[in-house]
Parts: structure tokens; C-alpha cells; sequence
């Protein structure tokens, strides 16, 4: 697995990306980075959880994201399973051309001593807007996502995750889209919020 090292804020989903982006990419500018690529991409995730909500309760992820393009991506479908916090996470992600039953998914995994009944348990997709940032050998993945969940509540979050590089390089950057652009840190990670953004779960998220 490999280990994510991001930060987060959340974006008042009344603010649109026309007003957004223009203000990040000039503090990209302002903090002499180098705009590598730039590009908007749909994606649809299914989360798969215990009828518990194991998962959450333990702050893991578990989903198929789909939407790719193949001549651009390694398959059509990607498979994530995501543990630990923010500041110490881990990912690993698998690429296939098929869609997995949930007891494929757990095999996959190698979960099933973990998690003995999984289910579809959330769905969403999003508006992402992605752009890759290099300054010397500091490499960083901004991402803007606006989230629409279905049976829940909309929400827009910014990521900032370095690619490669200096630890140091993202955490200066980040303070200052957070200072420029008024932003809260966020803590939680997207299958969380999804969660708590649905109310057929407020059982499991009000008590959590």
C-alpha cells in the first residue's frame, strides 16, 4: 500500500469552479509553481460497507470508481481500499476491466477475515477538476470536487496531495490557499461525509 500525504478544506458549495480556479491558479502562479496539466473528469463511485457500517465506524474506504477513459486510464474500472487518518494514510488501488460482485471486491483485498458481509452501501458522483503542479522537484495533485451523493446532501471539497517532494513544500502551499481563499481544513475523509450527508444513516453517524 502506499501512503497518501494530503491536506483538505472544504468549499461552500454555493462557490462555483468559474470563481474558484482563477484564485488558486494565481497562487499557484504567486508561489512559482508550474501548471503541468489541467483537466475536468466525471466520476461515479460506489462505496461497499458491512450492514454495520464497519467501515466508517473505523474511518476505511472501500469503492469502485468508474468513468475512465481507457485509452487514457491502465482499465475502466478502479477499485480503492483506503485506511487510516488524514495525516497517516495508506491507499491501494487495482485496476480492471470488470465489474466485482461484493465478495470478489473483499477477496480482492484480502478482507474476508475482516469484513464477512459487504453490500453497496452509498453512492455519488462528482465534478472533478484536477491540476497537476511541479516546482522543482515538488510535485502536487490539486483537486476540486464537487460531490453529488444520491439520498444525501451535495458538498465541494479542495485536495492537495503531493505527488512527490518535499513534505515541507506542500504544507506552505496549503497554508496559503487556506489563508487567500478563507477555506476550513477538514479533517474527514469523502466516504465519511457521504455518509453523514444521508439520512437514512443519522443512527450510526449522530452516536459515532
Amino acid at each position: 500500500m502506499e501512503q497518501e500525504i494530503e491536506t483538505k478544506f472544504d468549499v461552500p458549495s454555493e462557490v462555483s469552479e468559474k470563481e474558484l480556479l482563477p484564485k488558486l491558479e494565481k497562487i499557484i502562479e504567486e508561489q512559482k509553481y508550474l501548471c503541468v496539466s489541467r483537466t475536468q473528469e466525471t466520476r461515479h463511485f460506489q462505496y461497499y460497507d458491512t450492514p454495520d457500517l464497519d467501515l466508517y465506524q473505523r474511518g476505511e474506504t472501500l469503492r469502485k470508481v468508474s468513468g475512465f477513459n481507457p485509452k487514457k486510464h491502465p482499465a475502466l474500472f478502479r477499485y480503492d481500499l483506503k485506511i487510516g487518518q488524514l495525516d497517516n494514510r495508506y491507499e491501494d488501488n487495482k485496476w480492471l476491466n470488470k465489474e466485482l460482485s461484493p465478495e470478489q471486491l473483499r477477496d480482492l483485498f484480502h478482507l474476508a477475515a475482516i469484513y464477512a458481509n459487504l453490500s453497496p452501501s452509498a453512492a455519488a458522483s462528482t465534478s472533478h477538476f484536477k491540476i497537476n503542479i511541479q516546482r522543482d522537484n515538488t510535485k502536487v495533485e490539486v483537486s476540486l470536487d464537487y460531490f453529488a451523493v444520491e439520498e444525501g446532501t451535495p458538498f465541494c471539497e479542495l485536495e492537495l496531495e503531493l505527488k512527490a517532494g518535499n513534505q515541507t513544500n506542500l504544507f506552505d502551499f496549503s497554508q496559503r490557499v487556506q489563508e487567500e481563499l478563507r477555506l476550513t481544513p477538514l479533517d474527514k475523509q469523502k466516504y465519511s461525509r457521504v455518509i453523514e450527508s444521508m439520512r437514512k444513516y443519522k443512527l450510526f453517524y449522530s452516536t459515532s
